[in-house]
């Protein structure tokens, strides 16, 4: 009996079952992204500068116009902003708040993602591909940092559903979808998440999910192609336009432009165009065909930052690719859905493949979908349904407790030597260690879904100590707050330079602009025509000219150098460890 033709009593059965698993997934998610999320400081770079963008936009009123450290933030949207602004309003201006829409809107990506694997497959793949989602790296690190990476991974995650969701209602496992059938709320739906998307990070929330289903319809859809053209046939003229036409792209342009323009018209209006010429030209095209801050790589790159980034489920990456070609070769009807997960994931690391800045968090969007074929492979092994050696998850688990081992004992030694006080980190690689021990042993008993769960168990306590429990303990660490912390104590008149070094957290930290100054810098004035421009670099004599009241930040190395410069009076305030390096940050004033 399948889902869609169960009596009554079955269907009320399986709705149990699918809300039983919502919950799991929401309270797996939960306990992995909100765990201790205000406790880590901000880390640099990203974070520091969303958080104080946000933070700045408030104390200015201004909800239009992105200004870190007094000046213009062009890097991004401004969705992220508004969110944070909202969480600012309702717990403070803190780290919590910072990351709190990071963490709530990856929840309701772990959900979303749970939901699809019970559309396409069934539940018990719904339930494992969203405790999958919950406990690998790099989606837990979107989900606890101040950062538009989950913001855009909800909101493509969500635009992918709603074409899923909107499908006929088929028989289950038979997932067949076109444009034309979707009714004209989700084609609203998804043009209002795109242009939600557009707002989070660009024209990317429009191109990727766009280019993901107008793959997977290009496969789907090769029987209405010409024939005599064969595999060939997905990429000729005439069934790539009717394709194209079919997927209304005109009509979900106009809905995501109607959401995001106003915001994009109104920011170029108020910095007379600065805004989008940076954004589009510097931050799109720029990041297109050039390598910015040495963020480079070749082919192989997203494949081995995915390999790390997606661990500990990475270790199941071959045996559950040999499963996914046994599976595509047979006659499934779940092979429809298989190959939209499969065009998810080659459309977003293809595309950024290309692309010459590279970075890990550019590919995460793709990663509901590896939760899913991963979730995918194994309920197929664990069931029998695809034929494959135990042998090939045995030795999964053997490479992981390997690796679980040799993770606790590099944490072990470096961490006493930086962080001795946190003598428990070397946890994080026993917790993947055992849960591949353990999982072993069951596996050794002919228990293969024991096995699984084993790994289940070991692969969240991992992720739950190293987010919830170890960046806390990481920035215990960080004694440089309290220079931080006494600049923010200082008057609002007293100006604040930083000399020949700047993180973007110490104007966050501090609260207030930080200029920049270098011995190598010409004397010039501080001020500005318009205040969205670049803060001017100026020399540390020309900015204790023009300020009556000011303190330097600056190195334990480049202190004496410092004051050699400034007018008699100056002298060090306070010194303070500069986190995980060989040197101290010095405050000096008067």
């Amino acid at each position: 009996m399948n889902d869609r033709s169960a009596t009554p009593i079955a269907s009320s059965s399986i709705a149990r079952r699918y809300w039983l698993m919502l919950i799991t997934v929401t309270g797996v998610a939960c306990l992995m992204f909100f765990t201790n999320l205000g406790t880590a400081q901000l880390w640099d770079r990203d974070e520091p500068r969303n958080a104080g963008c946000a933070a700045e936009m408030l104390d200015r009123a201004d909800w239009v116009v992105p200004i870190f450290n007094d000046q213009l933030r062009s890097q991004k949207p401004v969705l992220l902003y508004w969110l944070m602004m909202s969480a600012y309003q309702a717990f403070g201006v803190n780290e919590f708040s910072a990351r709190f829409w990071s963490a709530l809107l990856s929840v309701g990506t772990v959900a979303i993602t749970a939901s699809i694997g019970h559309r396409l497959f069934d539940s018990r793949i719904g339930l494992l591909s969203g405790i999958v989602l919950s406990s690998n790296i790099m989606f837990a690190v979107a989900a606890r940092a101040a950062t538009p990476d989950a913001l855009l991974i909800f909101l493509s995650t969500l635009t992918i559903a709603c074409y899923i969701w909107g499908s006929p209602k088929q028989p289950r496992h038979h997932f067949v979808q076109s444009f034309g059938a979707l009714d004209w709320r989700w084609l609203v739906a998804m043009g209002v998440t795109m242009g939600l998307a557009i707002l989070a990070k660009g024209p990317v929330g429009y191109l990727m999910p766009m280019s993901i289903m107008g793959m997977h319809l290009l496969i789907t859809r090769r029987d209405r192609s010409p024939r005599s053209f064969g595999v060939l046939s997905v990429i000729h003229p005439l069934h790539f336009t009717k394709t194209a036409l079919a997927m209304h792209p005109f009509l979900l342009l106009a809905i995501a432009l109607l959401v995001a323009l106003p915001w994009y018209y109104w920011v170029g209006l108020r910095t007379e165009g600065d805004f989008l010429k940076e954004f589009f030209l510097k931050e799109h095209l720029g990041r297109s065909t050039t390598a910015f801050e040495n963020h480079s790589g070749g082919i192989g790159y997203y494949p081995l930052s995915i390999l790390i980034g997606f661990f500990p489920w990475s270790l199941f990456w071959l045996p559950v690719a040999i499963i996914l070609y046994r599976h595509l070769r047979t006659d499934s009807n779940e092979n429809n859905a298989v190959a939209l997960m499969l065009c998810w994931i080659g459309v977003q690391v293809g595309l950024f493949s290309i692309a010459q800045t590279k970075l890990p968090s550019y590919v995460t969007p793709c990663y509901p979908a590896l939760s899913i074929l991963t979730a995918v492979g194994l309920e197929a092994w664990v069931r029998k349904r695809i034929v494959i050696s135990d042998a090939w998850i045995k030795a999964a688990l053997v490479i992981g407790a390997i690796v679980g081992m040799l993770i606790a004992a590099i944490i072990a030694s470096v961490s006493h030597r930086y962080v001795a006080e946190i003598y428990w980190l070397p946890i994080l690689g026993a917790a993947v260690a055992g849960g591949c021990i353990v999982g072993l042993w069951r596996l050794m008993n002919h228990d293969r879904p024991a096995a699984i769960h084993s790994f289940v168990i070991g692969a969240v306590c991992f992720c739950w100590f190293l987010f919830g429990l170890g960046t806390g303990g990481l920035s215990t660490a960080q004694n440089n707050r309290l220079i931080l912390d006494r600049v923010a104590q200082m008057p609002p008149a007293v100006a604040v330079a930083s000399y020949e070094c700047l993180e973007s957290s110490w104007p966050f930290y501090s609260q207030r602009p930080i200029y920049e100054t270098f011995g190598s810098a010409a004397e010039r004035s501080v001020k500005r025509a318009k205040n969205w421009k670049p803060k001017p670099v100026t020399s540390p004599e020309s900015f204790a000219k023009q300020h009556q009241r000011c303190v330097f930040i600056t190195t334990d190395e480049l202190s004496d150098e410092l004051l050699a410069r400034l007018p008699e009076g100056f002298s060090v305030l306070q010194r303070a460890d500069y986190f995980l390096k060989n040197k101290e940050l010095v405050l000096i004033g008067k």
